[in-house]
């Protein structure tokens, strides 16, 4: 139960239902508290370690605490996921794509982890990988705002502005015209001349 809410707090404190200060501290909180109650558990290692990371900046006990998520429960996708993040925050984007690719195969219908692998390579500026991919998932998970917004990003980098334009309308209503899909709007917009409606 205390990994649960952990993942709570660290999920609030991601998409902004709390300051961050706040809810990773609860998080944190929370995770010490599963991982004492059992350590065998892989779910409260992650917690742990992605709130180790997000609150003290604690790269070193994160990625420990990761891979004993990993090694106590291969096939939880979240340790996999922002054990991925965490290497990309460390410039180590082989292994945060090696693990957002097991993070895939563990669970294919996430929009997120797809999103999170494609943004990996398009800051990799492999754009023709990010793109391939994400079209791949974008045909299973059609409804993911998400994809959809990475999408965009990347027809912009390969030129393909009328694509992109298309897909930031359909990410736009998507996610009911979060400010995410209205930014890549209004960069589509803008890549195809239209300045006034940006």
């Amino acid at each position: 139960a205390h990994a649960g809410v952990a993942d709570y707090y660290l999920r609030l404190g991601l998409w902004g239902g709390l300051p961050p200060a706040e809810s990773f501290a609860a998080a944190l909180q929370s995770a010490e508290t599963a991982v004492q109650l059992d350590p065998t558990l892989g779910e409260a290692h992650a917690s742990l370690a992605f709130a180790l990371w997000a609150y003290r900046g604690d790269y070193s006990a994160a990625e420990q605490h990761f891979n004993l998520a990993i090694i106590r429960n291969p096939a939880y996708a979240s340790a996999h996921h922002w054990f991925g993040l965490l290497h990309y925050a460390r410039h180590r984007p082989e292994l945060a794509i090696a693990n957002l690719e097991r993070a895939r195969k563990v669970d294919p219908n996430s929009p997120v982890i797809a999103a999170a692998l494609g943004f990996v390579y398009y800051n990799a500026r492999n754009f023709d990988t990010a793109l391939r991919l994400l079209l791949d998932a974008a045909r299973e998970l059609r409804k993911s705002p998400v994809i959809q917004e990475m999408l965009v990003w990347c027809y912009l980098q390969t030129g393909q502005n009328a694509q992109a334009l298309e897909t930031a309308c359909r990410a736009a209503e998507l996610s009911d015209r979060s400010a995410a899909s209205l930014g890549a709007l209004a960069q589509a917009e803008v890549a195809c001349g239209n300045f006034c409606r940006a």
